[in-house]
């Protein structure tokens, strides 16, 4: 793992780089990059490179008469592309506050300070759709098989190899990978890490996964539910959490407050959740020792899901609440919009994501279900054209 600027540089030498990626997520955690030749990374450590705000999704517009943001890449997440995760600065040198990465680089700031140690890792699922011979989607899945399939039913094992050795190369510590339950579909679980490494390597895996599939001539994707009749793609976070040096989740003589404490607040701000990752299980893993949520959606952004999780769980634990306090099986939101009314009434996502980056996300989901709603869908189509 590189250090210092120093040791950045010696590599950068040593193996000979030409070019170097700048990465950053917008608010919905899709990730953009910039390149930048090896001669201009002692002016990007010391000043940043600049980039147009005003084309980000979720990045305010305000910023005292610039269009222009700066990026600073992240001495200790250089990997062997080689590429940066960066933090945005403006230009007088204060840090954009709206950045999803920086936002929950500041949640994992207070929860140490208030005596959290939070370590996170993601199962993550995908499918593989079979692409034409110029590179467009089939609505067909690469096989057939299901849970713990192996070849020839399992045609994926090569391709999740690949992404696994690509993985590892670039840090990432992986446990397993699978077939999973639905056709096309595959699982591949991380090793623990702090939660901003965790978010990290998630992103990084997500773009990992896109190149292999691409260049096996199959199409990834982490949508929810790419096709009927399937459970859908699905993101599992398992979570160890240590505070004020007991290791909560572990089943002795049933739980402690402080756990169940932890618990009670993510349950009690769930619906509002829902709006950022939307979860359908939570559940505590005594032999693992370890809190489990379950999330139909791979696609979420894990930097404002990852941190929205973390403050609900620590304002249980503040105010002591308990899950005799709690529905243990919420009514979660069953559209957008409701998710939306459930987050503007709660003030949690608020004063975790910041006004400005709330205001920005909240707008964007709003345009992005008037758009849904003015569509004409398939399914309309199939069951209205003929009969209407």
């Amino acid at each position: 793992m590189i250090k210092n600027k120093l040791e950045a540089m010696e590599f950068i030498v040593e193996n000979d780089v030409k070019f170097i990626r700048l990465q950053f997520c917008d608010i919905f955690g899709t990730l953009k990059n910039v390149s930048i030749t090896s001669t201009q990374i002692d002016q990007a450590f010391s000043d940043g490179i600049g980039f147009n705000e005003l084309s980000v999704k979720g990045f305010e517009t305000d910023n005292a008469g610039h269009n222009e943001l700066l990026l600073f890449p992240d001495i200790a997440t250089m990997n062997v592309l080689p590429c940066f995760f960066c933090d945005i600065k403006r230009h007088d040198g204060t840090i954009f506050e709206s950045s999803s990465r920086n936002i929950l680089k500041e949640t994992m700031k207070r929860a140490k300070k208030k005596g959290f140690q939070i370590d996170i890792s993601p199962k993550c699922q995908f499918t593989l759709f079979k692409t034409n011979t110029d590179g467009s989607i089939l609505l067909e899945t690469h096989d057939n098989a299901g849970y713990f399939d192996i070849a020839p039913l399992d045609k994926g094992e090569n391709v999740r190899r690949e992404i696994c050795l690509t993985a590892e190369d670039m840090g990432l510590e992986i446990q397993y990978s699978h077939h999973s339950n639905d056709p096309g579909q595959h699982e591949i679980a991380f090793k623990y890490d702090n939660g901003l490494t965790s978010a990290d390597n998630l992103i990084t895996f997500k773009t990992i996964v896109k190149t292999i599939a691409q260049r096996n001539g199959l199409f990834a994707s982490f949508m929810p539910k790419p096709m009927n009749d399937t459970d859908g793609n699905g993101l599992k976070i398992n979570m160890t959490v240590t505070y004020n040096k007991e290791k909560l989740f572990v089943k002795k003589d049933g739980l402690s407050a402080a756990s169940e404490s932890f618990m009670a607040g993510i349950l009690s701000h769930l619906n509002s959740i829902t709006l950022v990752g939307k979860f359908d299980t939570i559940s505590v893993n005594a032999f693992l020792e370890q809190l489990e949520l379950g999330s139909p959606d791979p696609s979420c952004n894990p930097y404002l899901l990852y941190a929205a999780l973390i403050e609900a769980g620590m304002e249980g634990v503040e105010q002591n609440l308990t899950l005799d306090e709690m529905d243990l099986n919420p009514s979660l939101p069953i559209s957008l919009t409701r998710a939306i009314d459930y987050a503007l009434a709660d003030t949690l996502l608020q004063s975790t994501i910041g006004e400005k980056a709330f205001s920005e996300y909240v707008n964007e989901k709003k345009v992005e279900f008037e758009s849904y709603n003015k569509s004409v869908h398939k399914w309309e189509m199939d069951r209205y054209l003929k009969n209407l």
